[in-house]
């Protein structure tokens, strides 16, 4: 049966999510499309944060890591990440330095996130908390880009309200705070699907 503490949470994002987005919907009718991209990045990115920052050291706390339960391949793409950093800094190329740390088991197509984690992980310093502020950062970014993408196909409230479902949508809030590639291939899937259509609908295609 399921933990009386995972009840209790999902009971608090289903009421969060219908609360949030009834009260937020009334409170942004009247902003004009600036001012709504500002304000809903702001709650996104803010929303992402608190959860990093809680998932962070309620974890440490019950698992003695700052890794969900059975955490499996987002362990090992920190571990694997960390130990390619250190071949790296002794003159390995990143390419290697990823194959050697997985063991040489690491396909050309599986390797987009491994090295991305090993370029943050370089340039951070390991930086298990400030990995997921920028998945936290990349998170909120998506929300805008859904908005200019239904925006510019929907009327001005429905788009509004997709927005608002991608910012308090529990998953995505949720991936932001484990160490898995989700965040980051929905940002490049929607940030790629919103440039197309700008595109497209421009009169002369360049």
């Amino acid at each position: 049966a399921m933990s009386m503490q995972f009840v209790i949470f999902g009971i608090v994002e289903v009421v969060l999510f219908f609360y949030l987005g009834t009260y937020i919907s009334k409170l942004t009718i009247q902003y004009t499309d600036r001012n709504f991209i500002k304000y809903i990045f702001l709650l996104a990115f803010s929303l992402r944060v608190v959860y990093v920052v809680f998932s962070y050291f309620y974890f440490i706390y019950y698992t003695g890591i700052p890794f969900e339960y059975h955490s499996a391949d987002a362990y090992i793409y920190h571990i694997s990440a960390a130990d390619a950093c250190r071949h790296v800094s002794s003159g390995m190329g990143i390419i290697d330095a990823v194959k050697f740390s997985y063991g040489g088991r690491i396909g050309l197509s599986d390797m987009g996130y491994p090295v991305y984690l090993t370029l943050l992980y370089l340039v951070t310093g390991k930086s298990i908390m400030i990995a997921r502020l920028v998945k936290a950062i990349l998170g909120a970014y998506t929300c805008v880009l859904i908005y200019r993408l239904a925006r510019r196909n929907f009327e001005e409230s429905i788009a509004k309200m997709g927005t608002l479902f991608c910012v308090l949508m529990p998953n995505m809030i949720y991936y932001c705070g484990v160490h898995l590639k989700e965040i980051e291939m929905l940002f490049l899937l929607v940030l790629f699907i919103e440039r197309t259509d700008f595109v497209l609908k421009q009169k002369h295609i360049p």
